[in-house]
């Protein structure tokens, strides 16, 4: 197991191929499992290769959603549909997100716009027309990407010492997973008042539902995890990884013994070249589906202790932490 660096941090880096080819041992899918598992006790991140995405669907999608993005506002707002952020799918402009930690609530938008296709890809979504090719790159990485999840459930399910097919009846349903494509306009373009000097790229957070997979562009300033002492490490990994986190529903599922970390994008300094580039992010979101209650799985509870959550609904933690972060 190999490690994704940044500053003080190590990523592990975990090569997850095992799982994908069927002559694979068990000795092979072990060991990755193995690794997984420690990944999320330690540090709640892994970056993952051999997940057999090929670069050019992910170089497709990147190419056409920056496309989208450079259009004119008005063009872009012609998808937007009128309602809070993640109560549907389309364009939000910038000043409609302010993501906190729990408990805080955060003044200061963050300096994002997005795009996000729900459902699958495939249902009357609001869906561009231009660039032509938008949609169509989308439902690719989509099929690839949610492909690659349900490979990690499998893992998971091993590493917790649980039968392989545990978490995939609750994540059966396409309108569990959201592609969402963040979309960091150059700093000096954005952040243009004394107020929004002070604001991040994308606040301190920690992601809502099960595992999110993140593409990032290795050119630019990539996403920083908070530490055990307090301070921010950053994230680096090369064009054909991807960075998987787990999100709060991992943490209560497995009673706390993997982390949902808080991460963030942070704003470059206005002396930085990173300060004049956009930055655009390709994340797949995970369920499970909202109805699925959460409880601590049986195997991540010492014998003799009780559980350190509560059973929780998925669809109300999200619509709870979804409220919290409007503007």
């Amino acid at each position: 197991m190999e490690a994704a660096t940044g500053g003080r941090e190590q990523v592990p880096q975990v090569d997850i191929s095992a799982f994908l080819d069927p002559a694979a041992d068990d000795e092979a899918r072990a060991a990755v499992a193995a690794a997984w598992d420690a990944a999320f006790r330690d540090v709640g991140f892994a970056s993952i290769i051999g997940h057999g995405v090929d670069v050019s669907c992910i170089r497709h999608l990147h190419r056409s959603a920056t496309a989208f993005f450079e259009q004119s506002k008005d063009e872009k707002m012609r998808w937007h549909s009128g309602k809070p952020y993640g109560t549907a799918g389309g364009y939000t402009p910038y000043g409609m997100e302010a993501v906190a930690p729990d408990g805080q609530r955060n003044s200061v938008p963050d300096l994002v716009e997005s795009f996000v296709f729900s459902s699958g890809v495939d249902s009357p979504d609001i869906l561009p027309s231009a660039p032509e090719d938008f949609v169509e790159a989308a439902k690719e990485y989509w099929r690839a990407t949610a492909e690659v999840s349900m490979v990690l459930l499998r893992i998971s399910a091993v590493a917790l010492g649980l039968e392989e097919d545990f978490f995939v009846s609750v994540y059966s349903d396409p309108d569990s997973f959201a592609l969402r494509l963040p979309y960091y306009p150059p700093v000096a373009a954005v952040a243009t008042s004394e107020e929004q000097a002070g604001a991040q790229r994308y606040g301190e957070h920690t992601d809502y539902q099960g595992f999110t997979l993140l593409w990032q562009d290795p050119a630019t300033q990539g996403v920083e995890i908070k530490l055990s002492d307090g301070s921010w490490a950053e994230i680096k990994t090369p064009e054909d990884a991807f960075v998987v986190n787990a999100g709060d529903l991992i943490e209560l599922w497995t009673n706390a013994r993997w982390r949902s970390t808080l991460h963030r994008v942070p704003r470059p300094s206005l002396e930085s070249k990173d300060a004049a580039r956009s930055r655009l992010s390709l994340v797949l979101f995970t369920g499970p589906v909202q109805d699925t209650l959460i409880v601590p799985i049986s195997t991540c509870v010492p014998e003799g202790e009780e559980p350190r959550h509560s059973p929780v609904l998925a669809g109300d933690h999200l619509r709870q932490k979804l409220t919290a972060s409007h503007m």
